[in-house]
């Protein structure tokens, strides 16, 4: 008869990604029946397009182990001085136990990969 190897929780891992907006339902909104005024607030102008890939990675036993990756659609490569300036600041907007990072298509590919496994 053969011994059952059993894993132990924190061997036991799910990683999934799921695209994110910034702003859900822009063109809807609620009022009370009957209500001559409904008054609209929005986020800033081009959010609703703006897009992202959320990556996270969730162990059996409960503990945090890897940082959750934001990817935005977009270029972290572009060359020119309020390009980087721009792209530091909003670096500095985020919690530091994000990773984000940016490419073409705001997917998963070999070089956010690697960005997020050296965070």
């Amino acid at each position: 008869m053969q011994s059952r190897k059993c894993f132990a929780l924190l061997e036991i891992a799910n990683m999934d990604q799921t695209p994110i907006s910034f702003e859900f339902l822009g063109s809807k909104t609620y009022s009370l029946k009957g209500s001559q005024t409904v008054w609209v607030k929005t986020a800033r102008s081009g959010w609703d397009k703006r897009q992202a890939t959320l990556q996270i990675v969730l162990h059996a036993d409960g503990e945090l182990r890897c940082k959750p990756l934001l990817i935005f659609h977009g270029k972290g490569d572009k060359k020119g001085y309020l390009f980087y300036k721009s792209l530091r600041a909003e670096y500095k907007l985020y919690d530091k136990r994000v990773v984000v990072a940016f490419n073409d298509k705001a997917y998963a590919n070999t070089d956010t990969m690697l960005e997020w496994l050296r965070s």
